[in-house]
């Protein structure tokens, strides 16, 4: 399985992937992209731990059950265009098939 570690993709094959922002994506077409929209939930680093500050950005204000729900839907997705790649190969328009 690959590995992403901050701003790169490690597959298992030993081929390094940069991708800007540490975020790959994928829209309701089943197209990955690189990430380069600002996070919707994330972590200050900077901010050093606190617990009178909250270091976690949730900037919809998202609840736990909605971050829940959009990781389903992130899944699902990502599973859809895995079975489809496996199934069609590569270079067959039909991974993106919903």
């Amino acid at each position: 399985m690959a590995i992403l570690k901050e701003n790169i993709i490690l597959f298992t094959s030993g081929r390094k992937l940069k991708i800007q922002n540490g975020n790959v994506a994928i829209n309701c077409f089943l197209e990955v992209a690189q990430g380069y929209g600002a996070p919707m939930l994330r972590y200050d680093k900077d901010s050093g731990y606190d617990p009178e500050v909250d270091p976690v950005y949730n900037t919809h204000f998202l609840s736990t059950e909605e971050a829940a729900e959009l990781a389903d839907c992130a899944i699902q997705l990502w599973s859809k265009l895995k079975a489809n790649i496996l199934e069609h190969g590569i270079t067959s328009t039909k991974i993106f098939d919903r």
